[in-house]
């Protein structure tokens, strides 16, 4: 039986899903409605077929989920199901356009993003732990930080002054070297938060890896379930 969630399905995602299900000789169900939404709003599912990289890419996601958790934004869901450019990925709920963010919103926010690298580290040393998998994660923790220093005003020693444009807006060398040190000591002062979070809560980050690689995708309820264990709760 359907769900009420998929009552209101948008027309491709039933389209989709009944291809899928005539495809299989199988009945329409919720796991063939949700796979078809997930494929049309982020593409085709790619398993990975190397044991090792799946492993690694688990570790990567439950580093992120795990410091969302941790700073109370609990993620929709984590999976190691690979789409499009993505190898995995941890999806936050969607939030309603809004007008202000604290600093320390947006310093949870660079912690999150910096924590896939810092569950590779953890796992596999300084050397090791370096992969390409967290590409664009630090691409995005960069465009963040530079916009908290250079157009936020959120740096103490950088101050005030405020460059819209970014760095080639017109400033000079000495504030334009400024600035980018200042964002690179907020991203280095939240990734050692990531990592203390991590190492702190390795048993959590352990479990939950497990639960990935089993399962291959985790819903908020299932953290909860997962966390809410014997030994387990936060």
């Amino acid at each position: 039986m359907l769900s009420g969630t998929w009552v209101q399905a948008p027309v491709a995602v039933v389209q989709e899903s009944a291809v899928s299900a005539a495809q299989a000789g199988r009945r329409l169900d919720d796991a063939l409605l949700e796979e078809a939404f997930e494929k049309l709003r982020l593409g085709q599912a790619r398993r990975h077929q190397d044991p090792e990289v799946l492993l690694r890419v688990a570790r990567h996601e439950a580093g992120h989920a795990l410091v969302a958790w941790l700073g109370g934004r609990p993620p929709v869901q984590v999976t190691i199901v690979g789409r499009g450019a993505a190898g995995g990925y941890m999806e936050r709920e969607v939030e309603e356009e809004r007008l202000l963010h604290s600093k320390p919103e947006l310093e949870q926010r660079l912690r999150e993003a910096l924590a896939g690298r810092a569950a590779e580290l953890l796992y596999y040393g300084a050397q090791e732990g370096l992969s390409s998998g967290a590409s664009g994660d630090l691409r995005q923790a960069s465009r963040l930080a530079r916009r908290m220093v250079c157009e936020l005003g959120m740096d103490p020693d950088f101050g005030l002054l405020c460059e819209p444009e970014g760095l080639a807006g017109g400033w000079g060398e000495q504030a334009a070297q400024q600035a980018t040190q200042a964002a690179r000591d907020l991203l280095s002062r939240q990734f050692e938060a990531a990592q203390g979070l991590l190492a702190s809560h390795r048993p959590l980050l352990d479990s939950l890896v497990r639960e990935l690689l089993q399962a291959n995708r985790l819903t908020r309820q299932d953290l909860e379930r997962l966390w809410a264990k014997p030994g387990g709760d936060l």
